[in-house]
């Protein structure tokens, strides 16, 4: 009666979200991403998806010897996403963060640790010397849905916040008036400034115990061979400079 029973579970909770895939799925490589972060990866004027994500996913794809995938998700629901086997990997400037390794596997793969964040204004700001002083900023700030930088912000009960799904929709809260300042990391920082150069910028370091990993590529737990195969094709990519090289070419 018990294996009975589980048997049900097992396959009601797999009509609403297992996967078993197919021959031809073995040979693809599935990316999730979230295309409206740039230089990461955002739409161009053809409706193309390009950033350095995209490239890196050809480039580790091609190692594999798989056909690569690419599907858009929005930014919260890649580890959802991950979990139910909809895709195979998250190569979407996702920051490394305790809390998301306890989920998933996250493999290094871009920046260096994030020790500040970002303030980008129309007008002067206040001096902020640490998160406590955010308060000081008079108005809203604007800030990616589902990234760590959200979840910063919302420990300080005192500001108030306009949320969106990705980093342009951001700024233009801010170029509209709608929002005093955006919230971003310094690379996603300096890659708007090149667009809006007239924008106040403003870093603020961040305590240790807030400081975020670099960029990490998140597999499933599970996935170990799949995970030892990406971290491999990183050794590969760092060693024969392709991914100096693409780093290069987009920041």
């Amino acid at each position: 009666m018990k294996i009975f029973s589980f048997a049900l579970i097992l396959s009601a909770v797999c009509s609403l979200g297992c996967t078993k895939k197919t021959n031809e799925e073995f040979q693809t490589l599935t990316v999730g991403m979230n295309p409206s972060y740039p230089p990461f990866e955002s739409i161009n004027e053809k409706g193309i998806i390009e950033g350095f994500d995209v490239d890196i996913s050809h480039a580790i794809a091609k190692l594999l010897g798989k056909k690569l995938v690419i599907r858009e998700l929005e930014f919260d629901a890649l580890i959802l996403g991950l979990k139910y086997g909809k895709i195979d990997l998250i190569i979407s400037g996702m920051s490394i963060t305790t809390e998301r390794q306890k989920e998933i596997i996250q493999i290094p793969y871009q920046g260096e640790a994030i020790r500040s964040y970002v303030l980008l204004s129309k007008g002067m700001l206040p001096a902020i010397n640490n998160d406590a002083e955010l308060g000081k900023i008079k108005g809203i700030i604007s800030v990616q849905h589902g990234t760590w930088m959200e979840k910063f912000l919302s420990k300080n009960s005192q500001l108030m916040l306009h949320t969106f799904e990705g980093t342009p929709q951001v700024l233009i809260d801010v170029l509209y008036d709608k929002s005093a300042a955006a919230f971003l990391e310094p690379a996603a920082a300096k890659a708007m400034l090149i667009k809006r150069p007239e924008l106040k910028f403003l870093e603020v370091p961040l305590r240790e115990e807030d400081w975020v990993l670099g960029n990490g590529i998140g597999i499933k737990k599970e996935a170990t061979v799949l995970a030892e195969n990406v971290r491999q094709a990183l050794l590969t990519l760092k060693s024969n400079g392709e991914l100096a090289k693409l780093s290069a070419k987009w920041f």
